[in-house]
């Protein structure tokens, strides 16, 4: 059996060049597969978008791992199985990364995943990663080794746990960006200003003009003659410097202050893998997670409630005994914290995954609850399952651009 190697310096400048460049999901997925193919090497992997204020799953990307048929029972498992490293504990505890053979004692067979999922399709070996910045996950990847293959070893873990921050903030802005080409015109919607050469202002969306005129920005003539804040100019530049090779900050993100005190956050990315050509700077309200307003309705939760079942779900410790959590299991028509998981998987998450349901800007899904029939895409050439909510519907393999 070969020992693998890895080159953390080179795996950490390809991994950073990969999140500085704006993408949506599928393209940011594919685009960190082919990284990791080339530094940890793997037999399979599956891809996960997760609602960033339940840590529950809210899209699967398959590749070569989890058979179509199988991977809506694979989300109810990692949404509310009893297991070792999902999502809704990684997403919590850093650094964020998780060796199955190492946390559970070298017995991975004590795994419901490994046994139910892993092992049936031949994996041996699972090495996951939760993608998070600022406390809030908003996805991850579990990749795989085949039995004759080498298990994964410390300087991998190492050399993810270095590039966890990056990758959050690329799975957001990647969400974010997803949500621009959807052209959402509500009040709260994210825009977009794109600078090219010299900073000079080539286009600001409309969303981006109600949000940089609260900034205090003179708007009305041409977008070239827009003279923006400081803070956008600066997180630019920072965008620019990564995409140079330069890799001593944090992700390009950073926070303004409107004139009423609202807050405004800022996500610069290059348009293309080139420090000198245009940049892109999402602007949006700062967001803390909380349950989706579709949820609280179903319920008939108040935001005060929402905030206990939140904190009920992601097993934070409390009282089953006050009256405000007794009154959210009984209003969600549970006995125990135990049973929230699947309750709110089952209603509100479930659906909307089998239909491929987009995801919006805040981590949870678009739209109202789907009906009708699911329509499954064929599977694909290459022998890998098919793509349970990957955002664009078209159960496909994303491919790099």
């Amino acid at each position: 059996m070969t020992v693998p190697k890895i080159d953390a310096n080179r795996f950490r400048r390809e991994a950073l060049l990969v999140c500085n460049v704006s993408s949506d999901p599928p393209t940011l997925f594919a685009s960190l597969r082919l990284v990791f193919d080339r530094n940890i090497e793997s037999d399979g992997s599956s891809w996960f978008t997760i609602d960033p204020a339940t840590l529950l799953p809210t899209g699967l990307y398959d590749f070569r791992s989890i058979p179509a048929d199988d991977q809506a029972r694979f989300l109810e498992h990692e949404a509310t199985g009893d297991d070792v490293t999902r999502f809704a504990t990684l997403g919590q505890e850093r650094p964020y990364v998780g060796i199955l053979v190492d946390v559970t004692g070298g017995k991975p067979d004590t795994s419901a995943r490994y046994r139910e999922f892993l092992q049936p399709n031949g994996f041996e070996h699972e090495l996951r990663v939760a993608f998070v910045r600022d406390g809030l996950c908003w996805g991850g990847v579990a990749l795989y080794r085949r039995e004759e293959g080498p298990p994964f070893i410390n300087p991998e873990y190492k050399a993810l746990a270095g590039v966890v921050e990056f990758m959050g903030e690329a799975m957001q802005r990647a969400i974010l960006t997803s949500k621009l080409n959807r052209e959402d015109e509500g009040s709260r919607a994210p825009g977009v200003v794109v600078l090219g050469p010299a900073n000079r202002v080539d286009l600001i969306s409309p969303p981006a003009q109600d949000w940089l005129a609260g900034l205090g920005v003179e708007l009305g003539g041409d977008a070239w003659s827009t003279v923006l804040p400081g803070e956008v100019y600066a997180i630019a530049s920072h965008a620019r410097r990564t995409g140079a090779g330069h890799f001593d900050s944090g992700p390009a993100v950073s926070q303004a202050a409107t004139a009423s005190g609202d807050k405004v956050d800022l996500h610069a990315a290059l348009l293309e893998a080139e420090p000198q050509g245009p940049v892109a700077v999402i602007v949006e309200p700062a967001r803390r997670p909380t349950v989706a307003a579709p949820i609280l309705a179903t319920y008939g939760l108040s935001d005060e409630e929402g905030e206990v079942l939140r904190q009920a779900l992601l097993g934070v410790p409390g009282d089953e005994a006050t009256e405000q959590l007794a009154s959210v299991l009984a209003k969600v028509g549970v006995a125990g914290r135990e049973q929230l998981a699947a309750k709110v998987y089952a209603d509100q998450y479930a659906l909307r995954l089998d239909h491929r349901q987009p995801v919006g800007p805040d981590g949870w899904f678009e739209g109202p609850l789907p009906s009708g029939p699911v329509v499954r895409p064929a599977a694909d050439d290459d022998g890998d399952g098919a793509d349970a909510g990957d955002g664009d519907g078209d159960g496909e393999e994303p491919k790099p651009e």
